[in-house]
């Protein structure tokens, strides 16, 4: 299956606070991904590294790969904006995006 998006050894550290630690990610085409996890987690962070609202600390020697080719997280973000839309998720309380 093709690997649409990769992200090898993402790392980031916020206040000595490390949020994500050599994170590795690959998604497939026709590939359905939720990000689960308990508060703190780094779900939010890892969602904004792939929209370009932040980066991963260079120290680490991250990348991410799109369609194979070494790319930035805004052209990732363009290429997932492109095709996603939101699925609604509901819980026992309310409805949720």
């Amino acid at each position: 299956m093709q690997t649409i998006i990769r992200v090898e050894k993402l790392a980031k550290t916020f206040n000595q606070h490390q949020a994500l630690h050599a994170v590795d990610l690959n998604i497939h085409h026709s590939e359905m991904v939720a990000l689960l996890g308990p508060s703190g987690s780094g779900k939010s962070t890892l969602l904004r590294h792939l929209s370009g609202l932040i980066t991963g600390d260079k120290s680490a020697g991250s990348h991410i790969e799109l369609l194979g080719r070494q790319s930035s997280a805004k052209a990732v973000w363009r290429a997932i904006s492109a095709k996603a839309a939101p699925i609604p998720a509901t819980s026992s309380n309310n409805s949720t995006w």
